[in-house]
């Protein structure tokens, strides 16, 4: 019989050597180093697909209220919210304005304009994009609005006027990408009530009975947005009238404001404060037929090689300079220090990169293109859905 100490009794050793350690240690790290951008690409695809299936989402919501609506248009709006949210909100008209705007070739410095009114549906619910994907629109030539300027104080009050230079001294002689500017307005100053003019964006416009895509309308409309803000109103006689951020139906209150009779000039002018273009609680819009989907950190990356962008600025989560220090949405350029660019290159390396025409200076000829996750959409006359667009 053997004992514990007998020279017969065999004994086995569980241990690992430290060699044996270190190779599934490398064989788990590699293993790692494979799957892990293979999940990241596996999330990238599972959100560009949810993004893509949203926008769809956004504009059938926005066609069915047009279908459903006898006599209004209906339109799906593009915001961009704080935390870098895109939102489309699905919206219905509600009726016009004789809205003012700037024109330095008049006698006054200002015009006249019928502006068309939307309006957010009480009944849907905005759609919302992943985190970090966004909505870029095209314009095409001849449609921004950078030669409207407030000739007293240089503020402008037109449709993208920070686009005034880009492409070339004529801002209107070519198309631009541009992003919904709706939340980059001064939220620091004491009173914001005539800060409408830095709040801007897109719409997809469907026709009423039909929700036909009313692609030859490029009217500039303007649509009701209250912003949260309430400390001003209190002390504006106009903004304390009409409470639009409190209203119960919305559409309904803007409908008969704008519908009203024999206003007095005093009252006209307080319609025109809460509703027009001048005012923070709306938002000058134009129809537009060409979108894309893009993720924010693939734009990001790829003007850091073109650019040597460092990220987006803190405040606004965006590559827009914070407002409270600018005179409305303004490219902030300390992020593009040392790259000797102008805000006018960046505007255009944004288009290059959604068309996939950025190229990458440090790079030899012939491999100088960037990448881009960007995929353009154009919009199907009848059903309104969107078509990807393909080289």
């Amino acid at each position: 019989m053997n004992t514990p100490n007998s020279p017969g009794r065999r004994t086995v050793d569980h241990g690992f050597t430290i060699t044996e350690l270190l190779v599934v240690i490398v064989i788990f790290v590699l293993i790692i180093g494979i799957a892990i951008p293979a999940f990241k690409s596996m999330i990238e695809s599972s959100e560009r697909a949810l993004a893509e299936n949203q926008l769809r989402v956004g504009l059938s919501s926005a066609r069915n209220a047009a279908i459903q609506s006898p006599a209004s248009d209906a339109a799906a709006v593009f915001y961009f919210q704080p935390g870098g949210r895109t939102l489309i909100v699905p919206c219905i008209s509600v009726g016009f304005l004789n809205d003012t705007e700037y024109d330095l070739d008049a006698p006054t410095g200002r015009v006249g304009v019928r502006r068309e009114v939307f309006v957010p549906l009480s009944a849907a619910t905005p759609v919302q994009l992943p985190r970090n994907w966004n909505v870029r629109a095209y314009t095409p030539a001849n449609t921004v609005s950078g030669t409207d300027t407030d000739p007293a104080t240089g503020n402008a009050n037109g449709w993208y006027d920070s686009l005034a230079g880009a492409g070339g001294a004529d801002p209107a002689a070519t198309g631009h990408w541009i992003f919904p500017e709706t939340n980059l307005y001064d939220n620091a100053a004491n009173d914001p009530s005539d800060l409408g003019w830095q709040r801007q964006t897109f719409m997809v416009r469907f026709k009423n009975g039909t929700g036909e895509l009313d692609a030859s309308n490029r009217a500039l409309c303007l649509v009701i947005d209250p912003i949260a803000s309430q400390a001003f109103r209190e002390t504006s006689t106009a903004f304390s009238k009409y409470r639009f951020d409190t209203a119960a139906d919305l559409p309904s209150t803007v409908r008969r404001l704008l519908d009203a009779k024999h206003l007095t000039i005093p009252e006209q002018a307080e319609r025109l404060k809460v509703v027009g273009d001048v005012s923070i609680d709306s938002i000058l819009t134009r129809p537009v037929t060409e979108l894309s989907v893009y993720n924010e950190r693939s734009l990001s990356s790829g003007l850091a090689r073109a650019l040597q962008y460092r990220g987006a600025n803190r405040v606004t989560g965006t590559m827009y300079a914070d407002p409270a220090t600018t005179d409305g949405p303004t490219v902030d350029m300390t992020l593009f220090a040392g790259s000797g660019t102008t805000a006018e290159t960046v505007k255009q390396s944004i288009g290059l990169w959604i068309e996939g025409r950025l190229e990458d200076p440090n790079e030899p000829a012939g491999q100088r293109l960037i990448e881009t996750d960007a995929r353009i959409f154009t919009l199907q006359r009848y059903l309104g859905q969107i078509q990807e667009l393909t080289n």
